[in-house]
């Protein structure tokens, strides 16, 4: 599962062909920034990528996730 802003995730699967039809796409319109305060991602930012992510492993969609995002926010997300 690759989640993010769908149309930057199709640019970059078309350049990795071998990845294409391995991989899902879950759109996210949101995204955390490392500004954003933990609290305003956990709040408001229902359509994050990141928070979208942490769901589909709640959800057994997933096995883990990885981010090099806000980890204030991502911890904050995960409780």
């Amino acid at each position: 599962l690759l989640c993010g802003p769908q149309d930057i995730i199709e640019e970059f699967l078309s350049k990795k062909p071998h990845l294409k039809d391995r991989c899902k796409i879950v759109h996210a319109p949101e995204h955390v920034t490392n500004d954003t305060p933990a609290r305003d991602a956990v709040r408001g930012l229902k359509q994050s990528s990141m928070r979208l992510a942490i769901e589909a492993v709640r959800d057994g969609h997933a096995h883990g996730v990885v981010s090099g995002g806000n980890t204030g926010a991502y911890m904050a997300l995960s409780k």
